[in-house]
């Protein structure tokens, strides 16, 4: 298995224990139409010498910032 497919698994099995006892909290803004928060997430795992794979995540981000 590789690392990125154990980390979701991790949290899938998280998620399922909170879920089975009634330990989650409801984020209780979802639905309201005031709500203008946008979000991104992104996981990354990277070697430190990786500066390719930095750069371009950096690149990504800034573009999207633009938006």
């Amino acid at each position: 298995m590789n690392m990125i497919q154990a980390i979701y698994d991790e949290m899938w099995s998280n998620f399922c224990s909170a879920l089975k006892h009634n330990q989650y909290v409801l984020d209780p803004f979802i639905g309201y139409e005031d709500d203008t928060r946008r979000g991104i997430t992104a996981l990354a795992y990277l070697e430190s010498n990786n500066q390719f794979v930095s750069g371009e995540i950096e690149r990504f981000l800034n573009q999207v910032q633009q938006i």
